[in-house]
């Protein structure tokens, strides 16, 4: 959430990250995959399996020119395979958050409409909705608890999720929060345009 740990125990490698462009590349990419590494440990895993690899392959293909070539190559695809993996769950992971977000807006709503306050309200979706939207909710909750502003959480929600409708939603309740209105209705309408929405893509 807003309030984040060392990407590594390990002093070294955690002075390695804090000078590494990727570093916060990497947190952003585990966070929206919904993985609980720590950057310093996916590096690791990854060094590991390339060396690992490399070493194997060098081993069964001796160490000839050919024989390092191919163990290089395959160091390399065993390095990136990781990367791969994590690419494969944040888009699995977002696709899911996208089909859950019709019936998180709805739950919200309807709180609101019942006189709730807006974080009581997303209180009450997470004790109903599923992972991982659940998470994500809760990790708002807890980003608010913890003394951050509504719309540094909010804005934080957009950024783990990587969801073009969560961006919407937040800057949907963002708009309302400054210019006044009826913030039930206003997301109730958003449920709406999302489902028809999703009901044009299944259709073509």
């Amino acid at each position: 959430g807003l309030l984040r740990t060392g990407d590594s125990r390990v002093p070294l490698i955690r002075s390695f990250l804090a000078r590494s462009s990727f570093t916060g590349r990497w947190r952003l990419d585990l966070e929206q995959a919904g993985l609980h590494l720590k950057v310093g440990e996916y590096l690791i895993m990854r060094l590991v399996l390339g060396a690992a690899a490399g070493l194997l392959f060098l081993v069964l293909l001796g160490s000839s020119i050919v024989g390092l070539l191919i163990a290089t190559v395959l160091a390399v695809v065993a390095f990136m395979l990781p990367s791969l993996y994590v690419q494969f769950r944040k888009a699995r992971r977002r696709e899911a958050i996208n089909r859950q977000i019709v019936e998180a807006l709805e739950m919200i709503s309807n709180s609101l409409r019942s006189g709730f306050a807006f974080i009581q309200s997303v209180e009450m979706a997470v004790q109903q909705l599923k992972p991982p939207i659940k998470d994500e909710l809760e990790a708002f909750i807890n980003d608010t608890s913890l003394g951050a502003k509504t719309e540094d959480a909010l804005r934080a929600l957009v950024e783990r999720t990587g969801s073009v409708d969560v961006e919407l939603m937040v800057t949907t309740i963002l708009v309302q929060r400054t210019s006044g209105g009826n913030l039930s209705e206003v997301l109730y309408n958003l449920s709406s345009v999302i489902r028809e929405r999703f009901k044009v893509v299944v259709a073509r």
